[in-house]
């Protein structure tokens, strides 16, 4: 129970000088709140810069390396490429000089037998027209694509030319389309049997044997490119003398492999040692500042404890002495100031009647 107040004045003083006191005690902790947030967060950037900066190095160092051996591989690489599209163009030669070589007897016959077939027409006075794939697929033919070739053209001749030439007239009655076939008919099919007519009667004999003469020109084809066949999937290559090619291509892929090696070596080497120095001599440069920012830091945390505490027993000695008698509304300086008034002027006898008075003169 609190005890009856017996001189108000130095009640009144003593309440003014605890509640500033207090007030002094809140700001100061307000204030180091502050600077010890401010203080974590300097922390916490250098810390990052220091981080940042570590990783940053380590990567550009690592990208030196890199750059240095990759310059080196690229450029062999380079050379790899050319070396083998030389030695490509060596086989394609050799091949063809090859192909040449196995078949020019096959190509010297067809040549002759072309020869032969050409004097034979002219010394008979047979048409020089005859003596095409053309009229031999149209007059002679004995191949499958030769039939196609007739089907083709008898289809084109009779079927598409006269369809174009209706579908252009303004009046299309079947009677035109009548007409037009059989006009077609008899233009195409009697200039077949015309031509015919003018180049087999007489010279039938020698048209039989240019097309034997043919056929074995068409049968050297047929070996010529069997031939060609096998020789450009024979996998020796022995015979195309690209050992040269070959030893530089070697060469190449080992001076790339131990480029290769070389360059994961020095990333190994970064890795363990060069990576730590790195790492060491960065932290060396941060460190200072870190370590006075964090000395600051814990004399800051250490003085806002201390300054808690003192506000903790501050506030239970002002509760404890005067808030029992004023209330939490009057532990305010102002308001004391005016209480200690009101008692001063001798308006009142006790603080009751002083908070009584505070109120109504607040209230007019």
């Amino acid at each position: 129970m609190p005890q009856p107040i017996s001189d108000y004045k130095l009640f009144f003083a003593d309440a003014r000088r605890a509640v500033e006191e207090l007030d002094v005690l809140t700001s100061e902790e307000k204030r180091l709140v502050k600077e010890e947030a401010g203080l974590s967060a300097d922390i916490k950037h250098e810390q990052k810069v220091c981080s940042d900066t570590i990783a940053s190095n380590i990567k550009e160092g690592r990208n030196d390396i890199c750059k240095k051996y990759d310059d080196i591989i690229k450029k062999h690489r380079v050379d790899l490429k050319r070396v083998r599209a030389a030695r490509e163009k060596a086989k394609n030669q050799g091949i063809k000089e090859r192909i040449n070589e196995e078949t020019i007897d096959l190509r010297t016959e067809n040549r002759n037998l072309k020869i032969m077939i050409r004097d034979m027409f002219a010394s008979n006075k047979v048409p020089a027209f005859c003596n095409t794939d053309l009229y031999y697929t149209m007059y002679f033919p004995n191949k499958p694509a030769d039939y196609l070739s007739i089907l083709t053209a008898a289809i084109i001749c009779l079927v598409a030319i006269p369809a174009f030439i209706y579908y252009m007239l303004e009046d299309k009655k079947i009677e035109n389309l009548i007409i037009i076939i059989l006009a077609d008919i008899i233009i195409f099919g009697g200039s077949y049997l015309i031509i015919a007519n003018m180049t087999m009667i007489k010279n039938l004999s020698i048209l039989k044997d240019g097309e034997i003469l043919r056929k074995s020109i068409d049968d050297n084809i047929k070996k010529i490119r069997v031939i060609s066949k096998s020789i450009v999937n024979d996998k020796d290559e022995k015979n195309y003398d690209l050992a040269s090619f070959d030893d530089e291509i070697a060469h190449l892929e080992q001076a790339i492999e131990e480029a290769e090696n070389v360059r994961q070596e020095a990333l190994n080497a970064f890795d363990t040692v060069r990576q730590d120095i790195i790492t060491d001599e960065i932290n060396a440069q941060f460190q200072p500042e870190i370590d006075r920012l964090s000395k600051l830091f814990k004399a800051t945390s250490d003085e806002l404890r201390h300054v808690r505490t003192r506000l903790d027993e501050k506030n239970a000695y002002v509760e404890d002495n005067f808030g029992i008698y004023l209330g939490e509304e009057f532990l305010d300086v102002e308001k004391i100031d005016i209480l200690s008034d009101i008692m001063d002027r001798a308006i009142v006898t006790n603080l009751d009647e002083a908070i009584e008075e505070y109120r109504n003169q607040m209230d007019e």
